[in-house]
């Protein structure tokens, strides 16, 4: 249903107030019997994950325990199709209802196993961490965390990465990998502020700072601002000495003045742009 996935895709950008008014929306045309079947699951999706990201984990499972009830009467088990079932899993889990989270995941695993789609394999693989680290089962609980990001590495859902390694970063933070979890999460805040995900760059964000990322420190692997400001001169085709010009005239009318001189040097544009390839 089109308005549950604008819900979603309003949720994912960080807008959940327009998010539950399309939400509503959903529920209203379902309890119309306008639709049916594996489309309640659908309805259900955004209804569990705004109440997930309200702080309501009770609320969440609930709507997702449905989502699966319906799915299981249908013997729909494929968790690309609508993707719930990851979210139901961090449900159950925040509200303690471990047990649940482990039945669902084995109800999952059979067709993760058969099917070709790599996705449910990902969620799975995902949860299975997930519940090894709430058991001190650390080392299980990387070896699947690593199974995750394999299969996902490929994958064009650069959302869902983002969040796979957010969650991947906590875990090493949680181990005292402090380095490693901070370059994980920096990677987690570029794939999700590259998908305009307002939402999950903001959780990322939170953990990497944790993790001793600083403000106004750029990530590994991002252009700092005057380096985006050069590459995008440069892909305007501006000569070195445009540029330089462009730059100093754009930092003598702010305040910083004591960086002038150095803002004005000679930009390494064929670095940049290799940079960029």
């Amino acid at each position: 249903m089109a308005a549950a996935w604008h819900a979603v895709i309003l949720a994912d950008v960080g807008r959940p107030g327009e998010a539950a008014d399309w939400s509503a929306r959903a529920d209203e045309a379902v309890s119309r019997g306008d639709r049916v079947g594996y489309s309640v699951v659908t309805v259900l999706l955004p209804r569990g994950l705004l109440a997930l990201r309200r702080g309501d984990p009770q609320a969440a499972a609930a709507a997702f325990s449905t989502a699966w009830q319906t799915a299981d009467a249908l013997e729909h088990r494929d968790a690309g199709a609508v993707g719930w079932a990851a979210d139901a899993i961090a449900a159950f889990l925040a509200c303690g209802r471990d047990g649940e989270a482990r039945r669902l995941i084995g109800w999952m695993a059979p067709a993760a196993r058969a099917l070709p789609a790599r996705w449910p394999k990902v969620v799975v693989a995902a949860g299975r961490a997930a519940l090894a680290e709430r058991d001190g089962e650390e080392d299980r609980a990387r070896a699947r965390y690593g199974e995750a990001l394999a299969v996902a590495r490929d994958m064009p859902i650069p959302l869902a990465r983002s969040q796979l390694l957010t969650d991947y970063g906590r875990f090493l933070y949680r181990r005292g990998e402090v380095r490693q979890a901070r370059q994980t999460l920096a990677e987690a805040l570029r794939l999700a502020e590259t998908c305009g995900a307002a939402w999950h760059a903001e959780q990322a964000r939170v953990e990497w700072r944790r993790a001793g990322g600083r403000a106004g420190v750029t990530p590994p692997g991002e252009l700092t601002p005057a380096e985006a400001a050069v590459a995008r001169l440069a892909r305007a085709g501006k000569t070195n000495r445009e540029i330089a010009a462009q730059l100093y005239l754009t930092v003598n009318t702010g305040p910083a003045a004591g960086r002038r001189r150095r803002s004005a040097r000679r930009p390494d544009r064929a670095g940049l742009l290799r940079r960029l390839r």
